[in-house]
């Protein structure tokens, strides 16, 4: 499965949004995810102005909330400014379904990332700006080497969290299973997380055993 490291996209800014830009837009996950499905399926005539909207008001929320918390997924995102896009999406499958966005900015002449999640944390990242769109490999230099500050967990956005799973649950599928990415502007970062994930899993197996 070979990935293409050199990928970088013409613009964060395009003229026109496709369908998967559109739906980036969306803070919930759960919502974006429904939102997608109905698209595929039924086309822009089945989506109703709730799942389609970019952020809902704090009643439209608490209501959505208490069909279940995991719904609550990126609703608590701070909401993106004007230049803001999200480039990569991480979602955890936690009670409340946590999310990880990372986000370019356009500044007048380079663009600058930031990395937030529901809970206002500090994220030390390697770089926080460059002149031109990442390359995917760079993409994956920035994931790899962010981190919650004072987070005990190492390996980068994507690795700490499988990391943290596999401490708490002691299986190896379900804690890669408990990490999903997607990306409207890098449609192979799943995959390379996918392959990377084979060098973790086979390590951990051996942990895995020993504490069985």
């Amino acid at each position: 499965m070979t990935v293409d490291l050199s990928f970088r996209p013409l613009s964060y800014w395009p003229e026109s949004l496709d369908q998967e830009k559109l739906l980036g837009r969306i803070k919930g996950m759960a919502r974006r995810v429904e939102a997608r499905r109905i698209l595929n399926n039924e086309g822009f005539r089945g989506l109703t102005q709730f799942l389609g909207r970019d952020e809902l008001s704090d009643q439209e929320r608490e209501g959505w909330s208490k069909i279940h918390p995991s719904l609550m997924g990126g609703e608590y995102l701070p909401g993106p400014d004007n230049g803001v896009v999200e480039i990569v999406r991480i979602s955890l499958r936690s009670v409340t379904g946590d999310q990880i966005s990372v986000r370019a900015i356009r500044g007048e002449s380079n663009i600058r990332y930031s990395i937030v999640d529901e809970y206002e944390s500090n994220f030390d990242q390697p770089f926080y700006e460059t002149d031109n769109e990442l390359s995917l490999k760079e993409l994956i230099f920035l994931l790899d080497g962010s981190e919650i500050k004072g987070d005990i967990y190492e390996g980068g956005l994507v690795e700490s969290q499988w990391n943290a799973m596999f401490d708490y649950l002691n299986d190896v599928e379900e804690a890669l299973s408990s990490v999903r990415l997607e990306s409207a502007f890098y449609p192979e970062v799943a995959k390379h997380y996918q392959e990377a994930s084979k060098a973790w899993a086979m390590l951990h197996h051996e942990d895995e055993d020993e504490n069985d």
